[in-house]
């Protein structure tokens, strides 16, 4: 009885030992394999249905539809560009299309300017200032109006997006034995991600309306001065925002720095412990632990990478549209100064800060949602 236990037990380690080495052998297809298994498990393909229509097709344009890194990997500059310039056009129809017409109600309003008397006054100045005013509200104030409510509307969505994708990595880092980091990156992903969806929804949008509106009074009312209102609104938010992302990534860094020391600290006292404390196939069971690690990070990489691109996707169309808008509206005031024209210029250069505070806005937003991701990567050795 004794030879038959001993042999049993010869048989079941040789068996163990197989089974462990299969498993630390680390090939490509082992590691693809458990990449797709928990790819599919940890619930990342919802992130591509989490984004609006419009950002998924412009990943479909990159032939990109998954976390699956093989995608990711075969993305080209050229495709990349190629879709940047396909965003560029599809924005500028709208504010081209304006400047035209913003140009024809300078050039009628300097006409009209020219029907003044030796003394330098016109029978008709007020009447032609709050129509050169309508019309060019009108023509860009809703407009940018729009573009505005566009604008917080994909602040709104990147937030929700990071509320999904933050507890994904999360798991992810936990399951990878990065439970500091994990922990901390959710805590604080999920504090902005809904810090950025409150703020959108109560504070920016009236804010920036209101902004736009008091430039069209501004322009309409001569005798009301808000020009300075709306030169301290503008600093204040340009301020504010950058302030606040400052403390934001600071935050991220120093807790992932932190958090990833500690993981790793964690890490290599496991693999100590398995290597040293299990007989026999201790240094197997290493090596498995290692290529399970491996797996882990390929598909962290695999997720940030996705979401990276996801929230560009998402962004970039809104903010290349803030840039062409930019490009009019300045535009427009070169040729009511070239004219010397007051009221066309005042506005003009009212709207030009809104959309300019616009995308500082969705810069800043994008940014902290993107960095967050890649110091996640780049800290946590991916």
């Amino acid at each position: 009885m004794k030879r038959i236990t001993i042999i049993l037990f010869a048989l079941a380690l040789i068996l163990l030992s197989s089974f462990c080495a299969s498993a630390a052998s680390g090939d490509d297809e082992s590691i693809q394999e458990y990449y797709y298994s928990q790819l599919e498990k940890s619930g990342a393909d919802d992130l591509y249905y989490s984004l609006p229509d419009s950002a998924r097709d412009e990943l479909n344009s990159l032939g990109i539809n998954s976390a699956d890194w093989k995608q990711l990997n075969g993305l080209s500059i050229g495709a990349f560009f190629s879709a940047v310039f396909n965003m560029l056009g599809g924005a500028a129809v709208q504010p081209l299309a304006c400047l035209a017409t913003v140009a024809g109600i300078i050039i009628f309003c300097a006409m009209a300017d020219c029907l003044k008397d030796s003394s330098g006054i016109s029978p008709l100045d007020g009447t032609v200032s709050v129509i050169t005013a309508l019309c060019l509200s009108s023509v860009i104030v809703f407009p940018l109006a729009d573009t505005l409510s566009e604008g917080i509307n994909v602040i709104q969505c990147g937030a929700g997006f990071m509320l999904l994708y933050a507890p994904i990595m999360a798991g992810i880092l936990i399951a990878a034995g990065n439970s500091v980091t994990g922990a901390s990156y959710y805590t604080t992903v999920m504090a902005a991600g809904e810090f950025i969806s409150q703020i959108g929804a109560r504070i920016l949008s009236p804010a920036l309306n209101m902004l736009l509106g008091i430039t069209v009074i501004s322009s309409l009312c001569s005798h009301i001065k808000l020009g300075g209102i709306i030169n301290f609104v503008h600093s204040s938010f340009k301020w504010i925002v950058t302030f606040m992302m400052s403390v934001f990534v600071s935050v991220l860094s120093f807790q992932t720095f932190i958090g990833t020391a500690a993981d790793n600290a964690g890490i290599k006292a496991a693999k100590f412990a398995i290597s040293s404390f299990v007989p026999v196939v201790g240094g197997a069971l290493s090596d498995a632990f290692l290529t399970v690690q491996s797996s882990l990070r390929l598909l962290k990489s695999g997720i940030g990478v996705f979401a990276m691109l996801g929230i560009a996707a998402l962004y970039l169309p809104v903010i290349l549209k803030c840039i062409i808008w930019l490009f009019t509206i300045s535009a427009g005031a070169a040729v009511a100064e070239v004219f010397s024209l007051g009221v066309p210029l005042s506005l003009l250069n009212g709207v030009k800060k809104v959309a300019a505070l616009l995308l500082a806005l969705l810069l800043c937003c994008m940014t902290v949602l993107i960095i967050s991701t890649a110091i996640l990567l780049i800290v946590g050795g991916s």
